[in-house]
């Protein structure tokens, strides 16, 4: 009980080579050094095991995919998000939707698996309620992130059960 009541705010910084380039880390990498981090500095034991876990598939919804061709010439992919009362704005510029597949798993807590097939590149903007607004009886919180995901972008998150690397 004592541990659930507990919260530490960690801030690290990664050392990169003396060119001062930001250094980009995969997943992989990031999560060994978390790893390393908690058996340091909290004397933790931790480690990444496989487990059948909740997912969401991303796929595409009935009427099919509603996402605008990349108009951009901009080389990588942008996410912008911003906060308007209880509403979230997404606008993504030359995104994939794997790229959305991620940004959604932080979105909803969950790993999510691009299985809609669809490829290339898109702009699109998506409005949202905030989770704890949802039930609100304001007008202007929007709809859930699901009902967003499904109405503005013809797309869908189903619920799956699949193996998922955890850290125990």
């Amino acid at each position: 009980r004592e541990m659930e009541e507990l919260h530490f705010d960690v801030q690290a910084k990664v050392l990169g080579d003396d060119s001062g380039k930001p250094v980009k880390l995969d997943d992989k990498e990031i999560k060994g050094m978390l790893i390393r981090l908690l058996e340091q500095r909290f004397n933790l034991k931790a480690h990444i095991e496989t487990r059948t876990g909740f997912i969401y598939e991303l796929v595409v919804a009935k009427g099919g995919p509603k996402l605008g061709p990349a108009t951009m010439d901009a080389v990588n992919g942008n996410f912008s998000d911003r906060w308007s009362g209880h509403t979230l704005q997404l606008t993504a510029t030359k995104i994939t939707v794997g790229a959305l597949a991620d940004y959604l798993a932080n979105r909803v807590s969950r790993p999510v698996i691009d299985k809609t097939g669809v490829e290339g590149r898109y702009d699109f903007t998506m409005k949202w309620a905030a989770e704890d607004s949802a039930g609100s009886e304001s007008m202007d919180a929007g709809p859930s992130i699901f009902t967003a995901v499904d109405e503005q972008l013809g797309l869908k998150l189903r619920t799956a059960k699949e193996p998922v690397k955890t850290l125990v």
